[in-house]
């Protein structure tokens, strides 16, 4: 196995020490690779011997159904101007949803536990340690949701943490990081550190 500084070596030019790589800033195969890319490639090849953070993956609970919350949430979403989906139309065992790729699941509704806990053991099958949680905000459909997650994390001994989406103002992201940490803190997984990402 190379070490750190040979495997940095293995991916350089020989005339000037530059990145050997297939992306060039200007989009095309002529010219030279960026500043920027070099340091991606460089930090790509930097990885910690015994990484402790785990791998993390975007969680976003979106998603409402009408048999579970009550009415059809982000599912019916319009994806453009003029392009409206109707989930309660189906063709050929598939309901009309504003998603690019179908749920394995079906359509599921982003508050029922069930589906949660399938979801924590197909993460955990692929090596993920964390779900970071998209977070709209206070009494949001998000923010109900993820007090269902935090409670299938806790019970299953499973890490996640908080992605804000949006604020308006340092008053607003003071009050919702408050609210998410006294929030969590009331759950199994309070034991464990927050971080909290906006």
């Amino acid at each position: 196995m190379l070490c750190m500084h040979e495997r940095i070596y293995a991916q350089q030019r020989e005339s000037d020490g530059g990145i050997v790589t297939d992306y060039y800033a200007n989009g095309t195969s002529v010219g030279d690779t960026n500043t920027e890319t070099t340091a991606i490639v460089i930090i790509a090849l930097l990885r910690p011997p015994n990484a402790t953070l785990g791998t993390f993956a975007f969680y976003y609970p979106w998603y409402g159904t009408r048999s579970f919350s009550g009415n059809w949430t982000h599912w019916n979403q319009n994806e453009s101007e003029g392009a409206k989906h109707d989930p309660d139309n189906v063709t050929n065992d598939r309901r009309d949803i504003a998603a690019t790729d179908y749920p394995m699941l079906d359509v599921y509704d982003s508050n029922d536990e069930n589906m949660i806990k399938q979801q924590v053991e197909w993460a955990r099958e692929a090596n993920i340690t964390c779900f970071v949680i998209s977070w709209c905000g206070i009494n949001h459909f998000t923010d109900n949701a993820s007090k269902h997650i935090m409670n299938v994390c806790g019970q299953d001994d499973f890490n996640f943490t908080f992605y804000i989406e949006n604020t308006t103002s340092v008053d607003e992201a003071v009050q919702d990081v408050n609210y998410l940490l006294n929030t969590s803190c009331m759950h199994a997984y309070d034991r464990r550190k927050k971080v909290i990402y906006s």
